[in-house]
C-alpha cells in the first residue's frame, strides 16, 4: 500500500509539472493534488490558447467599371483586386440592384488570380448598381467593394463611336470598313434593315446596323469572333449580330444572338458553338450541343460524378441533368427545370410544359431506352428534324463509346423511338 502511495504521488507530481509548463503566464493556476484537478486546470489552459490563434487578415476588395454610360445592348466589364491575405483563387461575387431598390441580387461571379484581380463582363437590360463581395476565409475577413453605378443612355452609335468607347479593349483597325451589298441584307432576315457596314480589329470585330429608327454598333469579340468570322462573318450563314455576346454565365460562357443563329462559348470548349436556330430557343440549343464530345468513365453506373452531378448536387443518372444545366448555362434560369431526379424532373415537365407528338427543334424528347417498353426512363434535346428521324442532344449515354464510359452524343433516332415531346416556353 506505501509503494501504491509512493507512485501515485509522483504520477502526480509530473502532470502538475507538464500542466504548469502550458499555462500562459499571468493567467491563473491550481494545485494539482488529483485527476479531477488536473481536468480542472486544463479547462483553464484551453481558452488561453484559444485566444494565443493569429486573427483573421483584414480583407480589402476594390471595383471598377470600363464605362458609366452604355446602350441598351452594349456590354461592361468589371475589375477589381482583393487584398490582404488568402488572395489567390478566391470566388468573387458581384451583385447588382436597380437604383431605389435595397435588396442585392447575385449577377455573376469569377475567381481571383494569384495577385487576387478578377474581371466579369455584363450586358445589362437596365441601369443598375453593381457591387463585389467576398466571404471570410479562416486566415481572411469578409470583404465588399464600393458600389458602382451603370445607367443605359438613348441614340445611335456608328463604328467609330463604338470604337472610341471600346479604347484598349478592342484594339486597333485591322481591315478597312466594308458593306454589305443589298442582297446580302436581304438574305440576313433583319426587318427594317437599311444598311450594314463592319470593320475588323485586333480585339474584335464590330458591327455597325442601320435600321429605320436608329443606328448600332455591336460587337463580336473572343472564340464566338473566331466561330463567326469562320463562317463568313456578316455574309455568312448566321447573319448580323442584334446584340453584344452576353457573359458571365456558367463557365465563363458567352452566348450571342445573330439575325440567322446563335454562338455560345465558355472556358470548357476551345471553339465555340452555334446552331442556326435563332432567340431563347437558339441559345438552349447551342449551350446544350457545347457538351457533345464530353464523357466520363465510371466505377459504378448507380454513382455518377460528371460535372453535371456535381452541378446539381446528385449523384443520380444525368441524362435530365444535363438538360437542365443547358438552359441555365446558356442564361436561361429554369426554363428547362432543375430537378435532382429523373423521375421528378419528368413529372415536373409533365406538370408545367406543353406536351405533344410532334418533333420540334428546342423541345425536349423522352425515350424508352431498356424494358419494359413504352416506359419512359431517357430524355434528350431535339435539335434538328427530318423527315422520319429527330437529331437528338443527350447525356448519360454510352452509345458507341468504351465500356465504363458515358457521355455527352448528338445522333439520329428514328422517329418512332420518341414516347412523348415537351416543349419550353421559349
Amino acid at each position: 500500500m506505501l509503494a501504491l502511495r509512493r507512485r501515485r504521488t509522483v504520477l502526480v507530481g509530473v502532470l502538475s509539472t507538464a500542466l504548469s509548463g502550458l499555462l500562459v503566464p499571468g493567467a491563473p493556476t491550481s494545485t494539482v493534488g488529483a485527476p479531477s484537478s488536473a481536468v480542472s486546470a486544463a479547462a483553464t489552459v484551453q481558452p488561453q490558447l484559444r485566444g494565443a490563434l493569429p486573427a483573421k487578415a483584414r480583407a480589402g476588395l476594390t471595383l471598377a467599371v470600363s464605362h458609366r454610360t452604355l446602350h441598351k445592348g452594349e456590354r461592361v466589364w468589371l475589375a477589381g483586386r482583393l487584398t490582404g491575405a488568402d488572395v489567390a483563387g478566391r470566388t468573387v461575387h458581384v451583385q447588382r440592384k436597380k437604383a431605389g431598390s435595397t435588396r442585392w441580387r447575385s449577377y455573376t461571379s469569377d475567381r481571383t488570380s494569384r495577385s487576387g484581380r478578377f474581371a466579369v463582363s455584363v450586358r445589362p437590360s437596365a441601369g443598375y448598381q453593381f457591387r463585389a463581395r467576398v466571404v471570410a476565409t479562416s486566415r481572411s475577413s469578409a470583404a465588399t467593394s464600393a458600389t458602382r453605378s451603370v445607367r443605359l443612355v438613348a441614340g445611335d452609335r456608328n463604328l467609330s463611336q463604338r470604337a472610341r468607347s471600346l479604347g484598349k479593349r478592342l484594339g486597333s483597325a485591322t481591315t478597312p470598313t466594308r458593306s454589305l451589298s443589298a442582297a446580302k441584307r436581304r438574305a440576313a432576315r433583319v426587318p427594317g434593315v437599311r444598311s450594314v457596314a463592319w470593320r475588323g480589329h485586333s480585339k474584335g470585330l464590330l458591327v455597325k446596323v442601320t435600321m429605320r429608327s436608329a443606328t448600332r454598333t455591336w460587337l463580336v469579340d473572343g472564340k464566338i469572333r473566331r466561330a463567326y468570322e469562320a463562317a463568313g462573318g456578316p455574309r455568312g450563314r448566321y447573319g448580323v449580330p442584334l446584340a453584344d455576346a452576353r457573359c458571365g454565365l456558367l463557365e465563363n460562357g458567352c452566348v450571342q444572338r445573330f439575325s440567322r443563329g446563335t454562338l455560345y462559348s465558355s472556358d470548357g470548349r476551345s471553339k465555340a458553338t452555334g446552331t442556326r436556330v435563332t432567340g431563347r430557343e437558339g441559345e438552349v440549343v447551342a449551350t446544350v450541343r457545347s457538351q457533345v464530345g464530353y464523357t466520363y468513365r465510371y466505377q459504378r453506373s448507380s454513382s455518377q460524378r460528371t460535372k453535371f452531378n456535381r452541378w446539381m448536387g446528385s449523384r443520380k443518372a444525368w441524362c435530365s441533368f444535363l438538360q437542365s444545366w443547358a438552359s441555365e448555362a446558356s442564361g436561361n434560369g429554369r426554363l428547362i427545370p432543375k430537378e435532382k431526379t429523373f423521375r421528378t424532373f419528368e413529372a415536373t415537365v409533365k406538370r408545367t410544359m406543353r406536351t405533344g407528338s410532334t418533333p420540334k427543334v428546342g423541345a425536349l424528347v423522352f425515350f424508352n431506352t431498356f424494358p419494359p417498353s413504352g416506359v419512359i426512363t431517357h430524355v434528350g434535346m431535339v435539335v434538328g428534324v427530318g423527315a422520319r428521324t429527330i437529331t437528338v442532344v443527350d447525356g448519360n449515354t454510352s452509345g458507341k463509346l468504351p465500356p465504363s464510359t458515358r457521355g455527352v452524343l448528338e445522333r439520329e433516332w428514328p422517329r418512332s423511338r420518341a414516347l412523348l415531346y415537351a416543349y419550353p416556353d421559349y
